[in-house]
C-alpha cells in the first residue's frame, strides 16, 4: 500500500470517528445521562483521544505526520548543511499565542457563565482534534495564517510539540466530573507541559535537528502525504 492511500485512510477514520463522537454527544442532550455514566464516557474520551495523540511520539512515529520525534537525536540524520542559516527561526509565533489565547478566552466565558456541560465540552474537543487531524494530514492553517512554514508542512515547522499544550489547556476549563477524572486531567496536562518544555530546549539547544535542509529523517520521501515525492 501506497504511504498517500495510508496517510487518506488514517485521515478518514480519524476524521469519521470523531465526526459521529460528535454526533452522539449532540444527540444525547436528548436523553438522561447518570453522572455517573458521564464520567466514565469522559475518562474513556480523553484517555482515547490524548493516548492516540501521544502514541504517535512513542509507537507509530512512521504515521506521524506533525514530526514530533524530530526533537530526539536519535532521529537526526545530517545533511551537508549541518546549521540552520538564520532564515530558518520561527516566525509568526505571536500569532498562534494570540489565537491561542482567544481560545483559552472562550472557554472560560463558557466556564464560568454556567454554559460549559460535559456534553458541548466534548463536541468541542471532537471538533479541534478534527481540525489536528486536517492540519497534519492535509493543510495546516496555523502555517497558512501565521507560521508561514515551508509549503506549509510539519516538516518544517518549529512548533509541532505545542499541540499536545494547546489541546491539554483546554482541560483547564472542563466541568468538574470526579476526582479520578480530574486526576487524568492533571496527567494530561503535566504530560503535555513536560513534552513542550522539551521541545523547546531541544529547539534552542539543537536547531538543526528541526529541519529539512540540516536533517536527512525529514526528507519528503519520508513522509505520508507524498505531495512531493512519488513512491
Amino acid at each position: 500500500m501506497k504511504n498517500k492511500t495510508k496517510n487518506a485512510i488514517i485521515f478518514a477514520v480519524e476524521l469519521s470517528v470523531y465526526a459521529v463522537l460528535f454526533m452522539l454527544f449532540a444527540v444525547s442532550h436528548f436523553f438522561r445521562i447518570s453522572n455517573k455514566t458521564a464520567n466514565v464516557i469522559y475518562i474513556v474520551f480523553m484517555l482515547f483521544s490524548f493516548g492516540w495523540l501521544f502514541s504517535y511520539e512513542f509507537f507509530f512515529k512512521k504515521y506521524d505526520n506533525a514530526v514530533h520525534y524530530k526533537m530526539f537525536g536519535k532521529h537526526y540524520v545530517p545533511t551537508k548543511n549541518d546549521k540552520p542559516k538564520e532564515k530558518y527561526k520561527r516566525q509568526g509565533i505571536a500569532g498562534v499565542l494570540i489565537l491561542w489565547a482567544a481560545y483559552l478566552l472562550v472557554l472560560a466565558l463558557a466556564k464560568f457563565t454556567g454554559l460549559m456541560t460535559w456534553r458541548l465540552f466534548l463536541m468541542g474537543a471532537c471538533i479541534m482534534f478534527m481540525l489536528n487531524s486536517i492540519f497534519v494530514r492535509k493543510k495546516c492553517l496555523l502555517s497558512v495564517l501565521f507560521l508561514h512554514n515551508k509549503n506549509d508542512c510539519c516538516k518544517n515547522c518549529g512548533i509541532n510539540c505545542w499541540d499536545y499544550s494547546i489541546f491539554a489547556s483546554a482541560l483547564l476549563f472542563a466541568p468538574f466530573m470526579s476526582i479520578a477524572a480530574g486526576v487524568v486531567n492533571g496527567v494530561i496536562i503535566t504530560a503535555s507541559v513536560v513534552m513542550l518544555v522539551i521541545w523547546e530546549y531541544n529547539f534552542h539547544k539543537h536547531p538543526y535537528r528541526f529541519y529539512q535542509e540540516t536533517n536527512k529523517s525529514l526528507a519528503c520521501k519520508n513522509c505520508l502525504k507524498q505531495c512531493k515525492y512519488k513512491d
